[in-house]
């Protein structure tokens, strides 16, 4: 009996041993695994992530050569706005820090009130950028006061230049509304705006003064109670200004009342060194709904505005567009249609300059309105080929009408005003119903002779 229960207890023993050393071989076997896959996953988190998913540091791989960041309502100034997660809360805050080269991306959402002031210099390699990183990312000024964007310079009465010229920058995707003024630059250079959308404003949209190589592109310009879009040359000039494929509307628009200007205002303003605008061009926009002027020329009388080039523009549903002041410019294929009182006009007493064309434009007014009214200033060389208008009015000097599309228009001189017509294309045409006026080697002809006005009728 006792040798049994030995025997037993030395097996019990045994099977403990056993159930022991299995225990152990298991837990070991499974700290193993569990180690191995957590050296994987960190291994894993730094390959993809590109820092330790397990370090509640902010990442630095990031912060040495990065030129993003991130700015989010959800952010913190006090983060290094590297990452989405790290994101920087305010817009003005981003301007302030960056450098040449960076990026700010502006996620989706509503800031109030920001004011955004660059200081600093992008260069031809590497510009500044502020941008949508997704949605459209808005700037509201909540009561139509202060100005959302200034990029500008000091002007220096010793210098009679700008000091520390800011330039190389781009803005794009991004909304503004509800300042005084939406984009304020002086002395500024090549600035780029893409895909902006600014308005209503209590003042203006945008003003280029004194900027140079700037481009306003694929954006909507709207609700204003002043001029929604300005250019303004003073003491060093405005040119190679591009504005093209915008909207560009409502004065005042949205806003209602009386208080309202013009849509795009091109102002001379500065007599001390005789600085103009010059190399604009103002191509493919669509520009209407305004109390005054479509395009308004305006300032010192003895300024001209060199080189522009305005085509392919629809504009309608306003006063008139001006072309005072012009020299050396094109005015193509543009469509004007809803317009009273005026098409294309000069603003008296200010006049026309020298070689200046219009071409392929077709324009319409409402009901005893005029469709090109123009006074050139000296004997100029004003052009007009193949419009497709119905009423052209000269006073003063000599204008010449090159084949009109239409088969039946009227032509007018006044105040000494002199009109050329002529066809070049083998047409024949007849003036007040009278016998036609056949043509001869080299074109058709009729000369206004005084104040006088002529129903022109073609075969």
């Amino acid at each position: 009996m006792n040798d049994e229960k030995l025997q037993t207890e030395l097996k019990q023993n045994s099977e403990k041993k056993n159930r022991t050393l299995v225990s152990i071989v298991l837990i070991f076997l499974f700290v193993c695994v569990m180690t191995f896959i957590s050296i994987l996953f960190i291994i894993l988190s730094i390959h993809f992530v590109g820092y330790n998913l397990f370090d509640l540091t902010e990442p630095e791989s990031e912060s040495v050569n990065s030129p993003f960041y991130y700015v989010a309502t959800s952010g913190n100034n006090n983060n290094t706005g590297l990452s989405l997660d790290y994101a920087w809360k305010t817009p003005s805050y981003a301007v302030d820090q960056v450098e040449a080269g960076d990026t700010i991306y502006l996620l989706d959402g509503i800031w109030e009130k920001e004011e955004l002031y660059f200081k600093t210099n992008g260069t031809v390699e590497k510009p500044i950028t502020l941008k949508a990183y997704n949605g459209t990312p808005i700037l509201d000024g909540v009561d139509n006061r202060g100005t959302c964007i200034t990029i500008d310079s000091e002007y220096s009465n010793e210098l009679d230049d700008y000091a520390n010229v800011t330039g190389y920058i781009n803005i794009e995707g991004i909304k503004i509304t509800r300042y005084s003024h939406g984009i304020e630059m002086e002395g500024a250079h090549h600035i780029n705006f893409n895909n902006i959308d600014v308005g209503p404003c209590g003042t203006t949209t945008i003003t280029f003064y004194d900027s140079t190589y700037c481009n306003l592109k694929n954006s909507n310009m709207h609700d204003t109670k002043w001029n929604t879009v300005v250019l303004m040359a003073a003491y060093t000039g405005t040119h190679n200004i591009t504005i093209e494929n915008c909207t560009i509307h409502g004065s005042p628009g949205t806003w209602g009342g009386k208080e309202s200007h013009n849509l795009i205002d091109l102002f001379n303003v500065h007599n001390k060194n005789k600085k103009s605008l010059t190399d604009v061009n103002i191509i493919g926009n669509e520009i209407y709904d305004a109390d005054l002027n479509g395009i308004f020329t305006h300032g010192l009388d003895n300024y001209h505005m060199y080189r522009f080039n305005i085509s392919n523009n629809i504009i309608h549903n306003n006063y008139g567009v001006t072309v005072s002041y012009f020299e050396d410019s094109i005015i193509a294929n543009n469509t004007l249609y809803d317009q009273y009182p005026w098409g294309f006009y000069t603003c008296p007493p200010v006049k026309i300059h020298d070689d200046v064309t219009f071409i392929g434009n077709n324009v319409s007014v409402e009901s005893d309105g005029i469709e090109y009214w123009l006074s050139p200033d000296k004997e100029a060389d004003i052009l007009i080929i193949k419009d497709k208008s119905s009423y052209f009015r000269v006073d003063s000097k000599t204008v010449t009408i090159q084949d009109n599309d239409r088969s039946s228009f009227v032509i007018e001189s006044k105040y000494g005003g002199k009109m050329i017509l002529q066809f070049t294309d083998g047409r024949e045409f007849s003036e007040n119903g009278k016998g036609t006026v056949e043509y001869y080697s080299d074109y058709s002809e009729y000369i206004t002779n005084g104040d006088e006005r002529v129903d022109i009728s073609t075969n």
